[in-house]
């Protein structure tokens, strides 16, 4: 099953989730932001998030969503997702920031 996008959109080979996240100190508090590649290409970048552990990989889907790569898919974990399409491959990986500046560069990048 090959997966399309909207008009000229090319078909997924490689899709890829590159989270930061910052913990508030004083709240204890996570928040994040995400950029999502497909084919090595920049599709978009989420606004910075409240939410921790895999949640940056459900607001992924929604980044694709928007960009018009999963038209008419309901809200699921990509690893699950991509798992049962041959023929793409799925990379997710976060990494923490010290400070919420370092967040905000990476978001608005």
């Amino acid at each position: 099953m090959n997966i399309t996008g909207i008009g000229a959109l090319p078909r997924m080979k490689k899709v890829e989730f590159w989270a930061k996240e910052w913990v508030q100190k004083s709240t204890g508090n996570s928040y994040f932001a995400v950029k999502v590649y497909v084919n090595d290409e920049l599709v978009g970048t989420s606004r910075i998030k409240y939410g921790y552990g895999s949640q940056y990989e459900n607001e992924g889907m929604e980044v694709l969503k928007k960009a018009g790569y999963l038209r008419g898919v309901k809200a699921t974990m990509p690893s699950r997702y991509f798992r049962e399409r041959a023929g793409v491959k799925y990379t997710g990986s976060i990494n923490s920031v010290k400070r919420e500046r370092d967040l905000k560069d990476f978001a608005n990048s």
